[in-house]
């Protein structure tokens, strides 16, 4: 977890920010009841201020990922950049093995 907000404090603010003193805030995500966070793949900031995380949730790194069934879970959150806390979740059924995420000006993922 320490890793990963890290890195996204780095990724979202530094070529936004660059006099700016970064830190981790450690517990910043607020994960839902029985959730748990996979392998981060994609971390985008959203026009509004929300954070967009593309995770793999259970899923793992695999050689040949076509042979697997698409991931059950939710694999894209929106989380509200202030709180932390996971605004919607999307995703499920829908991919093998994620990487890569974007948001444009205009707020679509």
């Amino acid at each position: 977890m320490q890793r990963f907000l890290c890195a996204l404090s780095v990724y979202l603010f530094a070529s936004v920010v660059s006099a700016a003193k970064l830190e981790v805030i450690h517990g910043w995500l607020q994960l839902p009841e029985g959730e748990t966070l996979g392998q981060v793949s994609g971390v985008s900031a959203g026009v509004h201020g929300d954070v967009w995380v593309f995770h793999r949730a259970s899923r793992v790194w695999s050689a040949n990922p076509a042979k697997a069934a698409p991931i059950p879970d939710a694999t894209v959150w929106r989380v509200d950049g202030a709180t932390g806390r996971v605004l919607a979740r999307w995703g499920a059924g829908t991919f093998l093995l994620p990487h890569g995420l974007f948001v444009d000006s205009r707020g679509h993922v």
